[in-house]
């Protein structure tokens, strides 16, 4: 037989979680006239991720939202924003990165006069992706024996960004818009042909006025949505997130009263992915010369899986004894949840996190508008494809709260959240990626071999251990593989009595 490698080369997915970093991000800002901060709602969003000198790094911005009462207690509302940078604590390879950043908590830091500080922290995880090229010895080879293992990846078919808008309109009572808030979520994430395909609810709240009482009202519209992806199938694994970049809205009057009229404007990033299986050559054996192999590890994907979870938590608040009593609440928009544990097991998950916000009341005795913090706690395991291999980067946003005031100073927290997990599962696999001869091996002159076995031994390595074919092997014998302890292998040559 004439030596003859063949290579195959494959394109493989390598994604991996990386670190999962902490900063802090400071603004001071001045506020006209300001005597009392009712609500702050602080949003980050990457902007920029890639790996420099060894670390990935992402850079964005982190946009504040202050409501607050100034002059004549007049409702105001001011959005302001602050550079964000966040860099692995340790090297990471190179590759593509991507991040994602939550805000874990944010408030005033520091007042004085009209300068108020806020501070934010605000949490980043690093996502190290990569399709490499993977040269492999391939089963077509010719010229010797090979030993070949089924091997399982993921390949990525299609990636790319698409902006949308949204208009978002309901009736109203509110004179006049002060603040507001868009949110997207994506419920449901598929592929088509040569598409993918995202179905999910985008969400605008509004803070205003009314008779110069402050309110609030949150308008909810489903959306579907159909991204090209060339190359992408039916059975192929979607994945797909959404960012709200702005929202905005007015009071414009119609016949039968007043409307409210919004925009939501969003950032998608999709991408599709396919599970695809390959024979790698694991082992090699030459009859007549050497073969000499080089061996390479892959890190590869093996699975990847993008969904949401929609849970429903609830909690209770006492409002701190320095607090005046809670008689109706006129505002409890803009909440924020966030994931601070997040565990896999085989076939659910459990999640821990927190549902934040302030809450805007109004209290007969003294007559005035207090804002106050509410933090409900919630813990709840859902059925989801997740074993405890699997890497999970998650998060979470409120879509829907409902407060309740119960015996003045209790409040009763109902939110709807949505929790967005994208998990990952990696493997490191082994190939040839080079086979070259060697020297001559030298022949036994014995007519006959024997091998006993210590129990287990395939075919492949009792094949190696007599110097024979695999076939040679099963042709003089009749064993069952894998092999017990004891049992015999023999072997007989034709030799040329002339080398005797």
């Amino acid at each position: 037989m004439v030596f003859n490698p063949v290579y195959d080369k494959i394109s493989a997915l390598s994604a991996k979680k990386g670190e999962t970093v902490q900063s802090v991000v400071e603004g001071s800002f001045k506020l006209s006239g300001l005597k009392e901060v009712l609500n702050v709602v602080c949003r980050c969003r990457v902007l920029k991720a890639d790996c420099a000198d060894g670390f990935a790094k992402a850079e964005g911005v982190l946009e504040c939202k202050i409501l607050y009462l100034g002059e004549e207690n007049a409702i105001k509302s001011e959005t302001f924003t602050c550079e964000l940078v966040a860099k692995s604590k340790h090297e990471l390879k190179g590759g593509k990165v991507r991040a994602e950043c939550s805000v874990v908590d944010s408030g005033v830091s520091a007042l004085s006069g009209e300068e108020v500080k806020i501070s934010s922290v605000v949490e980043t995880c690093f996502i190290i992706t990569e399709c490499e090229e993977i040269s492999s010895l391939s089963v077509a080879s010719t010229g010797f024996y090979l030993k070949d293992t089924s091997e399982r990846y993921v390949a990525c078919k299609c990636s790319d960004r698409a902006k949308t808008e949204y208009s978002l309109s309901d009736k109203t009572v509110m004179d006049e818009v002060v603040f507001t808030r868009g949110t997207c979520i994506i419920n449901k994430r598929n592929c088509g042909v040569d598409s993918i395909s995202v179905e999910g609810e985008v969400i605008l709240e509004a803070v205003g006025t009314k008779n110069g009482e402050i309110c609030s009202q949150t308008i909810a519209m489903p959306y579907s949505e159909t991204f090209e992806c060339n190359g992408t199938g039916y059975g192929d694994t979607a994945v797909a997130s959404v960012k709200v970049t702005f929202s905005d809205a007015v009071i414009i009057d119609v016949e039968d009263g007043k409307k409210l009229d919004g925009v939501v404007k969003c950032t998608f990033d999709i991408a599709t992915y396919s599970d695809s299986e390959f024979s790698v050559v694991s082992d090699v054996l030459g009859i007549k010369k050497q073969l000499l192999p080089t061996v390479k590890s892959y890190n590869v994907c093996e699975k990847i899986s993008n969904f949401t979870i929609l849970e429903r938590v609830d909690g209770n608040v006492k409002l701190g004894d320095n607090m005046p009593a809670c008689d109706v609440i006129l505002s409890s928009s803009a909440f924020d949840c966030v994931i601070n544990s997040i565990k896999c097991e085989d076939g659910s998950v459990n999640v821990e996190g927190v549902v934040s916000g302030r809450v805007v009341y109004s209290c007969s005795s003294p007559e005035k508008t207090v804002s106050a913090f509410v933090v409900a706690p919630f813990a709840f395991s859902a059925l989801v494809p997740l074993t405890e291999r699997d890497e999970v980067v998650a998060n979470a946003c409120v879509t829907a709260v409902t407060c309740r005031v119960r015996r003045g100073n209790e409040i009763d927290v109902k939110a709807d959240v949505a929790v967005e997990i994208l998990s990952l599962r990696s493997k490191e696999i082994a190939v040839i990626s080079e086979l070259t001869e060697g020297e001559d091996i030298v022949v036994p002159t014995s007519a006959f071999s024997v091998y006993i076995s210590e129990g287990g031994e395939d075919l492949w390595s009792v094949a190696s251990a007599l110097g024979v074919t695999p076939d040679t092997v099963t042709e003089q014998n009749s064993l069952t593989f894998p092999l017990t302890k004891g049992d015999k292998v023999t072997v007989y040559r034709a030799l040329d009595s002339k080398k005797i």
